[in-house]
């Protein structure tokens, strides 16, 4: 038979104030104790899943990307390449078909967009023309 698990009662309670005025109060005016609230600039879980971690999707994307799949023997494919190619391939020819969604995704790759104001401005280049050259 499964017994009861009695609450620990040897550790001291710190007192709750509730105050449904205070600023600091939370759901049902309670405001926690200093001693027990979240400190500014520390996590809530220190010990949680470590920074670039075997889980997060860019690193499985990658593994993904570096397997071998089956070539394109009329693009002079001898074998196997990678997945990567194999993407890169199926964007270029997308774009040459006329798709915009394609050619944006390629073209935002090499010329991302400005993340600043300084470099969102137009840069202005004088090219010094002969006469000569005007004519037809």
């Amino acid at each position: 038979m499964a017994t009861r698990r009695q609450p620990n009662r040897n550790r001291a309670k710190l007192p709750v104030t509730i105050d449904r005025r205070s600023p600091e109060a939370g759901n049902g005016g309670v405001v926690p104790p200093e001693a027990t609230r979240f400190k500014p600039g520390r996590s809530g879980n220190p010990k949680g899943r470590p920074k670039g971690a075997e889980t997060s999707l860019n690193k499985i994307l990658e593994q993904e990307l570096e397997h071998l799949v089956e070539g394109d023997p009329s693009l002079g494919d001898e074998g196997r390449i990678t997945r990567r190619r194999r993407l890169v391939r199926t964007l270029l020819a997308a774009t040459e078909r006329g798709d915009a969604r394609a050619a944006k995704l390629l073209l935002d790759r090499i010329w991302p967009a400005p993340t600043t104001k300084e470099e969102a401005k137009p840069v202005l280049q004088l090219v010094v023309v002969d006469e000569q050259d005007l004519r037809l």
